[in-house]
């Protein structure tokens, strides 16, 4: 097998191809369910839409949580043969089990399988060309789209029953095996022989920032106006701030009287916990804490607002009132198709500026649930989109800079790490429209405007 001058695998066109299918696959039935939430629940009571959120991201926050710190000990092929079945066998008991807590269960199955999935392939990409991230994203874009859309056109056009289609689309999930066991798959020992050469790469990093840090320094400070003033600072560009701030703990864990000195060249999957969560800090600010912010303000907006803006049915394009959310769904994953795949275009070091703007749209619309100033239907078609287009942004641009930024010994595990933003935001979105929902349907009754009760 062939590397890159930096010891990793090349991108060829089919590689590209297999990390865009797996990124689709991936994503593609947990993007369904959330479309679907409706429908699951039909028979539920009144249940809010956002148990099927909280169902559909709480394995997967717990997934993320636990598994950086173990998961080394999975190999590479079990991991994407479990994530494949799980996802498999979710379509099957929400689509044939009628009862709506065996149907919620289903949808934790397939949490935990994406969940298992997006940590792994992330993980999986950093032994290949960075831009793998990229194809990967967008692959991932992709499911949201393609899952919307294909419920959108088996229940509202096609008006197939749910068992129908889910069963339809459960033919997806084995293109994950066929992409990665096929194309994609890197040898133990390939693997292994990468990992030496990273640790070997690492010493050299730490030997020199352990010696000569003070130099360092001096010089980053009397460089920083140059670098931080430049007018393409948002845009392009390595973050200094962070790559200093891993040689800084790197460093810390290398001078610590109860480290040996030895632990500097291991594997983050190879220290004791406590010098793993060391690594941690220096992803919160630049990667975790933005995915967070930008994950919480989309899904509170997805699962708690979103299901509240409704229109009088003459003034839209729908035929029943419950289409307004699968609707907004598909806009939604429409934009963050678009910014996933658009990092060649447009490359954002600064991911704090998207998830500061992710909350100003937030406002936006749940001013819109409250007081119901936007006239019609087609402005907020506008606005949910714009929504999809800042979380991919914040998610593609996030990885990418992780990719490019962290020393290479330390990227496999940021990778793992930093997910813990999005679906850390997403859970603690699910718990909030599960108040903020039935909250502003009651507000609305309130007000006078009964369209929430009518769903």
């Amino acid at each position: 097998m062939e590397f890159t001058h930096d010891g990793k695998v090349p991108l060829t066109i089919a590689a590209r191809i297999a990390f865009f299918v797996c990124g689709l696959v991936n994503n593609f039935v947990y993007c369904v369910f959330l479309s679907a939430a409706e429908k699951i629940l039909e028979s539920g009571g009144g249940v809010p839409t956002s148990v099927v959120l909280a169902a559909d991201i709480l394995p997967s926050f717990f997934v993320n949580l636990l598994a950086p710190y173990f998961i080394h000990r999975i190999p590479y092929n079990l991991r994407i043969i479990l994530a494949t079945g799980f996802s498999f066998a979710s379509l099957f008991i929400v689509a044939w089990v009628d009862n709506i807590a065996v149907r919620i269960l289903g949808v934790c199955l397939c949490s935990a399988g994406s969940g298992l999935g997006e940590l792994t392939f992330l993980m999986f990409s950093s032994f290949y060309d960075s831009k793998s991230v990229s194809f990967w994203s967008s692959g991932t874009g992709a499911a949201g789209l393609a899952g919307s859309l294909s419920f959108l056109a088996l229940t509202v056009w096609a008006r197939l029953p749910l068992q129908t289609s889910l069963s339809i689309v459960s033919a997806l999930p084995p293109l994950m095996l066929v992409a990665y066991f096929f194309v994609l798959r890197i040898p133990n020992d390939v693997l292994q022989e990468q990992k030496r050469l990273q640790k070997e790469r690492n010493d050299m990093d730490i030997h020199l920032a352990s010696t000569d840090s003070e130099s360092i320094v001096l010089e980053k400070g009397s460089k920083k106006g140059d670098v931080d003033e430049t007018p393409h600072a948002l845009l392009d560009g390595p973050s200094d701030h962070t790559k200093d701030a891993f040689s800084s703990a790197q460093v810390q864990v290398h001078s610590s009287p109860d480290v040996p000195f030895s632990h500097s060249n291991l594997r983050p999957e190879e220290r004791p916990i406590r010098e793993r969560f060391v690594l941690v800090k220096p992803l919160l600010v630049p990667y975790i804490l933005p995915l967070f912010v930008v994950y919480w303000a989309e899904y509170t907006i997805n699962s708690g607002i979103a299901p509240t803006l409704l229109f009088e049915m003459d003034n839209t394009p729908f035929q029943k009132m419950s289409d307004h959310y699968i609707y907004y769904q598909a806009l939604y994953q429409a934009g963050v198709f678009v910014s996933r795949s658009s990092l060649s275009i447009l490359h954002i070091q600064r991911v704090w500026i998207p998830s500061s703007l992710q909350v100003a749209t937030l406002v936006l619309l749940l001013t819109q649930a409250m007081l119901t100033w936007i006239p019609t239907v087609y402005v907020v078609f506008v606005i949910i989109f714009w929504e999809g287009l800042l979380g991919g942004a914040a998610y593609v641009n996030t990885f990418y800079n992780i990719s490019k930024d962290v020393p290479p010994i330390l990227r496999e595990f940021a990778m793992g790490v930093s997910g813990l933003g999005s679906v850390l935001g997403i859970s603690m979105a699910s718990l909030t429209g599960i108040v903020l929902e039935p909250a502003l349907c009651n507000f609305q009754a309130s007000q006078g405007n009964t369209l929430c009760r009518f769903k």
